[in-house]
């Protein structure tokens, strides 16, 4: 199991998109964490990129148990169900990832 995560590493990015929701300078926007996944592929769209500059791209391996966590992070007080536990005789989740890779590069205007 990995996921990946895609962050703007300038302290002044420009935006690609300008105005709107793709044009905020918010950091939420600048950076990306994709769902944890299987497969032995990630591809990154256009859209993920929302700043020009810097970036760096990380991407972790984790257990089956964190990959669990994540899917059931959306619990709320309608749901009845019991909260996810891996611990015997305990409520919590055991679980650890850790960095496989890293990659940077530059998102720049076409001349």
């Amino acid at each position: 199991m990995f996921y990946v995560i895609v962050k703007n590493l300038e302290t002044d990015p420009e935006p690609i998109f300008t105005g709107g929701f793709f044009g905020s300078d918010s950091i939420s926007f600048r950076n990306f964490t994709s769902v944890p996944t299987n497969s032995n592929t990630y591809q990154m769209r256009r859209m993920n990129f929302t700043h020009y500059g810097k970036h760096l791209i990380k991407i972790y391996r984790i257990n089956q148990e964190y990959a669990d966590l994540y899917t059931s992070r959306m619990q709320d007080t309608r749901d009845l169900n019991e909260p996810l536990s891996n611990i015997e005789n305990g409520l919590g989740v055991f679980s650890a990832f850790n960095s496989s890779d890293s990659i940077y590069f530059y998102v720049k205007k076409e001349e």
